[in-house]
């Protein structure tokens, strides 16, 4: 539908109004990611990434605030105490000094900078104090930002407390302590928290998988054999020639559904790879690639051959799998070629193929926004490994797919 040049005017005018003033979207922005923190993460991991949010905007302002200043080395209490202040008006209210001693800074207001929507999201006062606790730890080794009073919670001001040292009266605070290592800490504690999410999200993936697997097979060719074995029941009492007939039928349909039943089991885990390792192992998967997709396959190895760690020789076969399963899916292929290049300190693995080819960085790109677990998982399980994994790829030119892996 288009506007008319009045509406278009209209529409126009409006956009000045108070629902879309910069103030009001980005305290929207910050209400909303203060609630996500509480949510995701849960109220302690949610506290410690207010400590990441406070020691890392910390840096920055502190950084602005010498460089105007043309101030060089730490702030002393005096220079911090004016940073505060400023720093607090500056968002809004009618921050002032209350207190400065030479292990606290206290200021408050008799207004809150966030109006009333800093009754929707507790955290709200915690994030931008948290800036003070950032900038202490930094000068002084040692913040703990303390919110004595809050006008969210129904009191009359808002006042804060940035203790600077860790003594005995900052010890009995109710508060959130910053320091130089919390920071570590904290990504310590989402690099695990992310790892995991994708250890679970590749499980759960998996896991759907083979159910579909084991519906769409096994399940159906059972429930085929009940509704036989009830027709042979009801032979047996009619027609003994044609029950024994029906009888070799479902014995060949049983072995049918017990081979497949193996097949799943060998790809959830191949016994080769256990017992003789990811060369033999890799040698039958593409034996039943070159069987299912009819495309020519080979492997070549070149050096002198050598057992990886169980974990690499795993990650290195799943790599291939996949890749395998997209070049019988997208690739239009008629050869596939599997390299082993062994060196003195790393292995590099080649898989070409002679397909249709794709743009590589738009296909890497799109996995990532689209979550894409077979293109991520190839580069998450290279990267654990502690080696690197390559996609060389233009339309019209085939694949490469080169993965680099260091010996431990």
């Amino acid at each position: 539908m288009q506007l008319s040049s009045e509406a278009k005017t209209t529409y126009l005018q409006e956009s000045d109004s108070d629902y879309l003033d910069r103030e009001s979207f980005m305290l929207e922005v910050i209400t909303h990611f203060s609630k996500l923190t509480d949510f995701l993460f849960g109220n302690h991991l949610g506290r410690e990434y207010i400590v990441a949010t406070g020691m890392q905007m910390g840096q920055i302002i502190d950084e602005k605030f010498k460089r105007f200043h043309k101030l060089s080395g730490f702030l002393n209490l005096e220079q911090y105490a004016a940073l505060v202040v400023n720093l607090k008006q500056s968002i809004g209210g009618d921050f002032y000094l209350v207190e400065k001693t030479s292990n606290k800074v206290v200021v408050a207001a008799n207004t809150c900078p966030f109006g009333n929507i800093i009754t929707r999201a507790s955290n709200l006062c915690m994030i931008t104090s948290g800036v003070f606790g950032g900038i202490a730890a930094l000068n002084f080794g040692f913040g703990k930002v303390s919110l004595r009073k809050r006008i969210g919670l129904g009191e009359s001001q808002c006042e804060v407390c940035v203790y600077l040292e860790n003594d005995g009266e900052s010890a009995q605070a109710d508060g959130i302590i910053y320091t130089p290592e919390a920071v570590a800490s904290v990504n310590e504690h989402a690099r695990v928290r992310f790892d995991a999410h994708k250890i679970i999200q590749a499980q759960e993936e998996e896991r759907k998988r083979l159910a579909l697997e084991l519906h769409d097979g096994p399940l159906q060719a059972l429930i085929n054999l009940h509704y036989r074995l009830e027709t042979v029941e009801h032979l047996l009492q009619l027609k003994q020639a044609r029950a024994c007939e029906e009888l070799g039928q479902l014995k060949l349909a049983l072995d049918r559904c017990i081979m497949d039943i193996k097949s799943l089991l060998v790809d959830m885990r191949p016994p080769l790879l256990d017992d003789l390792g990811v060369i033999p192992a890799l040698r039958k998967l593409l034996r039943d690639f070159r069987r299912d997709s009819k495309v020519r396959a080979k492997i070549t190895i070149k050096g002198a051959a050598r057992r990886l760690p169980a974990s690499a020789e795993v990650a290195l076969y799943r790599i291939i799998e996949e890749a395998l399963i997209n070049v019988k899916r997208h690739a239009r292929a008629s050869m596939v070629e599997l390299m082993f290049e062994y060196g003195l300190r790393n292995l590099v693995v080649r898989l070409t193929d002679n397909g249709v080819g794709f743009d590589s960085q738009e296909v890497l790109s799109l996995a990532a926004t689209r979550q894409n677990l077979g293109l991520l998982g190839m580069v998450e399980r290279a990267s654990l490994l502690g080696g690197s994994i390559d996609m060389n790829s233009q339309h019209g030119s085939g694949t490469e797919i080169v993965v680099n892996v260091p010996f431990e």
